[in-house]
């Protein structure tokens, strides 16, 4: 409504567009009610381009773009590498990452060229970096692995975890007891790694879904 009003109304309104996003944030974590991922301006695929054209587009002078653009709202532009991505999505993530993702092996780049009257863009990446992310994937190629957990709960007493963590061939084992399995699983685990200076991530949110699939097979059971 706000973007409506400024945009097709001589009136003017003293909220900063910039914060809209924050803002339903906000509500969106007091309130337990998730914003739909297509909904204007704060739904969070909506400044996302999943075509190749489309993004080629915006990498010409933006010529698709129209009032709405993402910076006015405080947000970034994003290019989905999906079925319908181009060479032009690719070089967008790449700019964007600023060649982060390919550690210092990579050799990414973008090289313009005209040639019999068309304009190309090709994107360069060496082979050993993405042999190397390959590798990476791997779980015995990780740096800092949970090797093997366990986790007890009774109606005696507070559920206990045991943890075993291996960094670097490095291994480490701690215990802990908490509020719940999940609990006692995570006080383990920063135990576990304290040991080699590593802080555990804070979860920021989490949600529990239940698809409709698994609802009619609940019904259908009973």
């Amino acid at each position: 409504m706000v973007a409506a009003l400024h945009d097709h109304t001589p009136y003017r309104t003293g909220v900063d567009e910039a914060m809209l996003v924050d803002a339903s944030r906000l509500v969106e974590t007091f309130s337990g009610k998730t914003v739909a991922a297509n909904s204007p301006i704060v739904g969070r695929d909506v400044f996302t381009q999943t075509g190749g054209i489309h993004a080629d587009g915006d990498a010409k002078g933006d010529l698709y773009a129209n009032r709405l653009v993402p910076k006015r709202f405080g947000r970034a532009r994003q290019y989905a590498l999906g079925k319908l991505a181009g060479k032009a999505s690719l070089i967008h993530n790449l700019k964007a990452a600023r060649h982060r993702a390919l550690g210092s092996r990579a050799r990414a780049g973008a090289r313009t060229h005209r040639g019999a009257g068309r304009q190309e863009s090709e994107v360069a990446i060496s082979r050993p970096a993405l042999h190397h992310r390959r590798r990476a994937d791997r779980p015995e190629q990780r740096p800092v692995r949970v090797t093997s957990y366990r986790v007890v709960v009774d109606s005696k007493g507070l559920p206990e975890a045991e943890v075993e963590v291996s960094v670097r061939g490095e291994t480490s084992v701690a215990k802990a007891s908490g509020d719940g399995g999940y609990d006692a699983f995570m006080k383990a685990l920063e135990k576990a790694v304290k040991r080699f200076g590593l802080a555990l991530p804070r979860l920021a949110d989490y949600r529990v879904r239940s698809h409709p699939a698994a609802r009619r097979a609940r019904w259908c059971r009973r």
